[in-house]
């Protein structure tokens, strides 16, 4: 009985023994904190300023558009109708488009239209030609918007993938706050504001990497290698030769 009882401590001290060495070697294992990993990363700290800057250029832009579109020409409830109705458009267009042309294009495609579109006042003077443009440029800038969710989570790891989103949507609120304060400007200069902005981010988005057809990174290294995988198009097989089929002489 004695035998027993030591042998039932020696166990229980050497499970908790145990466990206590696997507490410590899970505690020395513990990741470090999300941001202070990225930003130890140069590559992934610069794809974060990058990222930032295009939400906050989207928002101010989306928003400042969406809010001055009461003051076109013509009946203010349909304008503000239309402009509405592309988001419509831009998420069919996004569908189509992300999966085949890549995010990175899409969304430079995007706001080189938005800019052009924006600064289009100075040589055109056609109301209906302006009011087009405007909604050509409300389009552009609601597609870049939408694809920006996309584009944000595929460029960072797994554990840090929805803290670096909300940080972006974070930043880009700044945009959004800004830009009620556009319809006090003068129209000219609001041209040119979006303008500026909308080609900023059009050059500051070429220096993050593609992710179309690229593995969502995993870990941090991962991320800072990230690029498309997707293999260059190659022209088709040619077709295989025809069967011959053996006729009865040949046999």
């Amino acid at each position: 009985m004695r035998n027993l009882v030591a042998t039932g401590r020696e166990s229980a001290a050497g499970a908790s023994a145990g466990a206590g060495a696997a507490a410590g070697a899970g505690a020395s294992q513990r990741p470090k904190s999300t941001w202070r990993e990225l930003l130890q990363s140069r590559v992934l700290a610069l794809r974060f300023a990058v990222v930032a800057w295009c939400w906050a250029v989207t928002t101010f832009v989306y928003y400042g558009l969406t809010i001055n579109s009461v003051s076109l020409s013509g009946n203010k409830h349909v304008n503000f109708a239309l402009t509405m109705s592309m988001e419509i458009a831009a998420c069919l267009l996004i569908m189509m488009a992300l999966e085949r042309i890549g995010r990175k294009l899409c969304i430079l495609m995007a706001f080189l239209l938005c800019g052009v579109a924006c600064v289009s006042p100075f040589f055109v003077s056609h109301e209906g030609t302006l009011l087009g443009l405007f909604f050509v440029g409300k389009l552009a800038i609601a597609f870049a918007f939408n694809s920006l969710y996309v584009f944000t989570v595929e460029l960072y790891p797994t554990h840090a993938r929805s803290s670096a989103l909300a940080a972006c949507s974070l930043v880009g609120r700044i945009g959004s706050a800004l830009a009620p304060q556009t319809p006090l400007l003068n129209r000219n200069v609001q041209a040119i504001i979006y303008a500026v902005c909308s080609g900023s981010a059009a050059l500051v988005v070429l220096l993050a990497p593609e992710t179309r057809a690229a593995r969502l990174p995993q870990r941090v290294s991962d991320a800072e290698v990230l690029r498309s995988q997707q293999p260059p198009l190659q022209p088709a097989p040619p077709p295989p030769p025809p069967r011959r089929v053996l006729s009865a002489t040949d046999k």
